[in-house]
């Protein structure tokens, strides 16, 4: 969950795995087809800066 939240746990899921966002996901990501060759810190760059190119709703949305 740490990667979205800042717990300081990276692999743990908080039992959320469909929620929250661990390493296993990103390096699950970087085997797809659209990935392929990709590192996981690479797809972490890739992440931040196609983040940029979001709308700005979709930047500030906060779950009730």
């Amino acid at each position: 969950m740490c990667l979205q939240c800042g717990c300081g746990l990276p692999y743990d899921d908080m039992g959320e795995p469909d929620k929250n966002i661990t390493v296993a996901d990103i390096k699950k990501s970087v085997q797809s087809e659209a990935a392929k060759g990709m590192t996981t810190d690479e797809a972490i760059a890739s992440i931040v800066k196609t983040w940029e190119k979001v709308n700005d709703e979709d930047k500030q949305f906060k779950a009730a």
